[in-house]
């Protein structure tokens, strides 16, 4: 459960995607917040048993993105927090 992942909200995807064809972009970026959260944190928001099984081999225990390249290529930057807490509906 200590793996983790930069959890990015699809409509931040969607809206990156549509900057990206609209651009020269000039190779693969990350899109991404830049900012990891674990499975067991992922877990709390679901108030249910977990449980834990040995990893998995060849994953990855923690994907690091960088945000940086997005937003000087793009000028983008991820506006939907990844927060269970405060859950609203982005249109």
């Amino acid at each position: 459960g200590e793996q983790s992942r930069d959890f990015t909200h699809v409509n931040d995807i969607v809206r990156a995607n549509l900057l990206a064809i609209q651009s020269d972009m000039p190779r693969e970026i990350d899109i991404c917040t830049g900012k990891n959260t674990s499975m067991n944190e992922v877990a709390k928001y679901f108030n249910c048993e977990v449980k834990h099984v040995a990893d998995r081999p060849g994953d990855a225990k923690h994907l690091i993105q960088d945000p940086v390249p997005a937003k000087s290529l793009l000028g983008f930057t991820t506006e939907i927090p990844f927060d269970f807490n405060s859950i609203k509906v982005y249109l």
